[in-house]
């Protein structure tokens, strides 16, 4: 390793500003790629395993988002950074074999004790708060999008009629066989409900579904937030959250859901219930029914 040195590439003006010594050539090996200069407090980069002078490699840092390798370019996924202890030996041994010999760019020979390294230079934050709070508005957004379908679907004005579907009052009507209906007459309307399903294996499957939604959604959402990406990128992910948590939502609520149809001569009412709490109605007149079709008279030929 010794035997590696740098004897070309100096500067002319670098040579001028830092005289040094004629026959003493700084090994190559411990040479900075940034500054070109002797390491003083050399690490390196555990994503790329190359090592740089710890302050020239953190002001590169503060120059380009997201943080890259210098000699690779390759983006980081983080900033850590580790003290190469085999090229900070070689530094020690290269100045213990030559005593009076200052480094081209050093101020003098020593080197800076762990306690004494160029303090961090801290990363600006403002991007990254910024980029997580917009991810946690996407996701909020999505939610109040979800909240607000099902509002609009639960709130219908209810009949003053039927309000007790179990009353004493009703009598039971005979359904074909084999059909999950269950039939009453109350009062003199029509009463039709059909039974919540209950735990099925396809339930369980949609609800798997769309947790995997989810989770690939989210793992997008939090790379998008960690890769630096301009923040505008990050709500098209939106839309993905909002079908993703209604697809959950509803799934979950499709083994207790019932419905049921209150039909009189004037009025009907469809309702939907979630154990005995109701999720949406619908109320209507009969008149805005439309008609069925009349068959022509082609149905009654041949």
């Amino acid at each position: 390793m010794g035997s590696d040195v740098r004897e070309e590439g100096r500067d002319p003006a670098a040579e001028n500003a830092w005289p040094s010594k004629p026959g003493i050539v700084e090994p190559s090996v411990l040479i900075c790629p940034i500054t070109q200069t002797m390491y003083q407090d050399p690490v390196f980069v555990p994503e790329s395993g190359n090592t740089y002078e710890r302050h020239a490699l953190e002001q590169y840092w503060e120059s380009c988002k997201p943080p890259r390798d210098p000699l690779t370019n390759t983006a980081l996924q983080q900033r850590t950074v580790y003290t190469n202890w085999g090229i900070r030996r070689e530094v020690q041994g290269f100045l213990e074999q030559f005593p009076s010999y200052v480094p081209q760019g050093w101020d003098s020979r020593a080197l800076p004790r762990l306690a004494e390294k160029v303090p961090h230079v801290a990363r600006p934050r403002a991007g990254r708060i910024k980029r997580t709070l917009l991810c946690i508005l996407t996701v909020v957004g999505s939610l109040a999008v979800v909240m607000q379908h099902v509002y609009e679907e639960s709130f219908w004005p209810r009949l003053s009629i039927v309000e007790d579907l179990e009353s004493d009052g009703s009598v039971a009507l005979n359904v074909p066989k084999g059909s999950r209906l269950e039939a009453r007459e109350l009062n003199g309307r029509l009463i039709v409900k059909i039974p919540a399903p209950g735990l099925r294996l396809d339930v369980l499957g949609q609800v798997l579904f769309s947790i995997l939604w989810l989770s690939f959604v989210c793992y997008w959402t939090i790379a998008a937030v960690s890769s630096g990406v301009p923040w505008t990128f990050i709500p098209f992910s939106l839309p993905f959250w909002a079908v993703g948590f209604m697809l959950l939502f509803s799934t979950i609520l499709t083994p207790s859901l019932s419905q049921t149809l209150i039909a009189g001569s004037a009025d009907y009412q469809v309702t939907s219930q979630v154990s005995r709490l109701s999720l949406s109605q619908i109320t209507a007149n009969v008149t805005d029914l439309q008609a069925p079709p009349k068959p022509s008279p082609q149905h009654f030929q041949g």
